[in-house]
């Protein structure tokens, strides 16, 4: 008998990182994760997560619409579904990326409990910055890049390269990393490779 194909629905662990706990004043260890879209699992788990959410609903939308596909087709899609995850199970990240020729395209970034944890956001970036130079991709881009988002995307390095719109060369990944790397005062281990 054989088995062309068996999908698991599955939080697919890529990186290990850390995030600031304000609260108690001390780095919590968190990975960074890639939802696999392969089942309504994944839709549940962002769908359960608690907390406010800005671009939750933009994000299922889209997961749901790769999931209508067949599964042979879901592949040619090119988004990416990503979290970050505390070790005790909280999600405090959640982010949408595509592939359009040989970018990665951020769609959407957020983090919840800003008033609790800090570096989320940055974490999340030097992440994807990460998976993009393994991927070899050019570079990270961020079309429509929010008002309030701007100041700190140029703060992680991405430089603007339209009206609201931001890019960082996938060379560029690394001096991210270690500046996210300094500041969590912990190293960003990408468990791919």
């Amino acid at each position: 008998m054989t088995i062309n194909s068996i999908s698991f629905g599955r939080q697919i662990p890529l990186i290990k990182c850390h995030i600031k706990d304000k609260e108690q004043n001390k780095f919590v260890p968190a990975t960074f994760y890639e939802l696999d879209c392969s089942d309504e699992q994944d839709i549940e788990t962002i769908q359960d997560m608690p907390g406010r959410w800005g671009f939750r609903n933009s994000i299922l939308c889209t997961m749901r619409d790769i999931m209508e596909l067949p599964e042979s087709q879901r592949k040619y899609k090119n988004y990416s579904f990503y979290i970050l995850k505390k070790d005790d199970g909280q999600i405090v990240g959640l982010s949408e990326v595509s592939k359009e020729g040989k970018d990665k395209v951020l769609q959407y970034i957020e983090s919840s409990n800003r008033d609790k944890y800090k570096y989320i956001g940055q974490t999340m970036l030097a992440s994807i910055a990460d998976i993009a130079k393994q991927e070899k991709c050019e570079r990270v881009y961020i079309p429509n890049a929010l008002k309030e988002a701007y100041d700190f995307y140029v703060k992680c390095g991405f430089k603007p390269c339209g009206e609201q719109t931001l890019s960082l060369p996938s060379r560029k990944a690394k001096k991210l990393k270690k500046i996210a790397e300094a500041n969590t005062s912990a190293p960003i281990i990408n468990l791919m490779g």
